[in-house]
């Protein structure tokens, strides 16, 4: 959950990319090995969808994995529509890179795609997905909802491989159409240390690209958003800060209503309350302007490589750039 207006379904693990920063990966792997069923049945996520009704909850997430692969998705999407939910959708769109199979979709309204959208050209992002082809079928997807009108966004996760082209990627994604752009710092939970070195950058050698795209979002109203980038990776821009994932976060947590419960709670936990507790703050951090909006960067990172570069902002800092 997130908030209280928002369920994330996690409809499975089963993907039709490789991506170098999944974290979602070792979690598949763990599954594959323990024979264990990788995917929520049609009826469960029906289920999930039906206990929704009396709550506060007016959107649900589908996440995977990947979605658009299921046989089930028409019928998962149609139904949630049926029920006066809007329904985001995580996706890398290669499942609708194909005109057909967008076309039940014209008609149903409420309907956002957030899609993976990991470099500007093929050779970067199928480099990181691993798979040859997925950016012409990402790029593809993204035009044919674009042509049936359905709202759509793009989402990059920074690595080692892309990092130097995000601000190209922003402008590469805008030119598609997107509502916005989605700027993510990998979490790589339980990655084995040698391979979270090779895909994870540093957030010092991010912040000329970060700036870049925060600059140019507040002169062309460009929507972006920065999930899990410190406030002081980029102390003199007001326009990151403004975009900080973890100052929206906040806001919903002010304004969420009281709790829901669900019959299925047991499987449920609030994104919202889960997340602070896998990020980590220095000790320095009680000095910082930002300290009661500012989440940390995930553990991981810190243990991986360590808190150095986490600088207080100070208070006169901020007054001198109003």
């Amino acid at each position: 959950m997130r908030g209280s207006e928002m369920l994330d379904i996690k409809v499975g693990y089963q993907c039709n990319n490789r991506c170098v920063h999944c974290v979602v990966d070792p979690v598949r792997q763990k599954i594959v090995c323990n024979k264990e069923r990788p995917n929520l049945k049609t009826e469960e996520i029906i289920n999930l969808i039906d206990e929704t009704e009396g709550t506060s909850i007016k959107t649900i997430v589908l996440t995977g994995g990947e979605v658009t692969i299921r046989d089930d998705f028409e019928k998962i999407v149609t139904y949630a529509v049926s029920k006066g939910l809007k329904v985001n959708i995580q996706t890398n769109g290669r499942g609708l890179y194909r005109e057909k199979s967008c076309e039940f979709m014209a008609n149903l309204p409420g309907l956002l795609f957030i899609v993976a959208l990991h470099a500007p050209n093929a050779e970067i992002h199928d480099a990181i997905t691993q798979v040859k082809g997925s950016f012409q079928e990402t790029v593809n997807a993204m035009n044919n909802l674009r042509n049936i009108n359905k709202e759509t966004a793009a989402k990059i996760v920074i690595s080692k491989l892309n990092y130097g082209y995000l601000f190209e990627t922003a402008l590469f994604a805008r030119n598609l159409g997107v509502s916005e752009f989605c700027v993510v710092f990998p979490h790589a939970l339980d990655f084995p240390q040698e391979i979270f070195k090779k895909v994870v950058p540093r957030y010092h050698i991010v912040k000329d690209e970060v700036n870049r795209i925060a600059d140019f979002s507040e002169k062309e109203h460009y929507r972006v958003s920065f999930e899990t980038i410190p406030y002081c990776i980029c102390p003199d821009s007001q326009a990151f800060w403004h975009r900080n994932c973890d100052l929206i976060s906040k806001v919903i947590e002010n304004k969420s209503p009281k709790p829901i419960t669900l019959e299925l709670k047991k499987d449920l936990f609030n994104w919202e309350e889960i997340r602070p507790k896998m990020k980590e703050k220095g000790t320095d951090c009680c000095k910082c302007v930002f300290n009661l909006l500012c989440e940390g960067p995930w553990r991981e990172y810190v243990q991986n490589y360590g808190f150095a570069e986490f600088l207080p902002i100070k208070e006169d800092k901020v007054l001198s750039l109003l």
